[in-house]
């Protein structure tokens, strides 16, 4: 992919996605990724391996946490991408992809909406109630598909 993209004289970027992990639950407790206090010690203890209803936001971050591999041309860029990306909701990761595109996507009030949102602090963007202030959820899920 990346020859044919230099020798059409584009730039590639490459994204690929995992599954969320809470349906390895197991595998990631006794991998020692999912801390015990996580999980539902009632359920646990039926031999069904789910997850707390309620969590503090650091524990929610583990385990919605969504493992991503991407290649960006510039290293440069791929840091700025890095870090624009960790450690915050999936939902950010459309409007990463979104700047990146030749020209960017900065003239569409939806994208530097999102882009903003998704900029603030990891402790200041944690759910898709943070998109209830900024979006009605049929427009986002509209852009972002």
């Amino acid at each position: 992919m990346e020859e044919r993209a230099q020798s059409k004289g584009h730039a590639l970027s490459i994204f690929i996605v995992g599954d969320h992990k809470p349906s390895l639950a197991r595998v990631f407790y006794d991998k020692g990724i999912f801390p015990e206090n996580v999980l539902d010690n009632d359920e646990w203890s039926k031999g069904k391996y789910l997850i707390k209803p309620s969590l503090d936001y650091r524990d929610e971050m583990i385990i919605n946490s969504v493992p991503m591999f991407f290649k960006i041309p510039s290293a440069a860029d791929t840091n700025i991408a890095r870090d624009f990306i960790e450690n915050k909701p999936f939902f950010c990761l459309p409007s990463l992809m979104a700047n990146m595109l030749e020209g960017g996507a900065s003239e569409d009030l939806f994208w530097l909406n999102l882009s903003r949102l998704c900029s603030k602090g990891i402790d200041k963007v944690s759910s898709v109630s943070d998109l209830k202030g900024t979006f009605e959820l049929p427009l986002y899920s509209e852009r972002l598909f």
